[in-house]
Parts: C-alpha cells; structure tokens; sequence
C-alpha cells in the first residue's frame, strides 16, 4: 500500500474523532491538523505496520494529547523577528 492510499484509508477515522473532539467542545480542531499530528508527532518514529494498530492509535488520541504538540510546536516555531507577529488579537 503507498502512501498516498494509507493517507486515504485514514482520513475517515480522523473525520471521526474530529467528531468527537467538536462534541468535546474543540471545535477548531480539524481533520488535517490531525493528520499532522499522526504523522508529524504520533508515528515520527514508528509508524504501525499493521492497519488495525494505526487505527487504534488515533482512536486513543485525546484533546490533550493534541493539544500537548501544539503547545510544542508553538515553542519551537521559528519567528525571526517580533514584527512578524500579530499582536493586534490580545488588544
């Protein structure tokens, strides 16, 4: 199977725990920014090889296990200079 095709076999269980996490009250929380979490944070190291492993892993995912990489990927994100941030939301 490539890629592109587990990409694809994945999407609907990611649909569904956007779901979830909208019932949850996280209604900013969207199915691709799941999917960056699952391949960027959760399988960075391993990926499950096995189909049913992957989709007990992100059934498993819970607000704060996403919300935990974004905190991380908000400390490490590469700002260069502080004109390049919007400080007129906190205002």
């Amino acid at each position: 199977m490539s890629t592109q095709e587990s990409h694809d076999f994945l999407r609907p269980w990611l649909a569904f725990k956007v779901i979830e996490f909208f019932e949850a009250g996280y209604e900013t929380v969207s199915s691709s920014d799941l999917e960056q979490y699952v391949y960027n944070f959760l399988w960075k190291r391993h990926k499950p090889k096995k189909y049913l492993e992957q989709l007990y892993q992100i059934n498993a995912i819970s607000p704060n296990d996403y919300f935990d990489y974004q905190s991380i990927e908000a400390q490490v994100r590469n700002v260069t200079s502080l004109n390049e941030i919007d400080f007129s939301e906190l205002f």
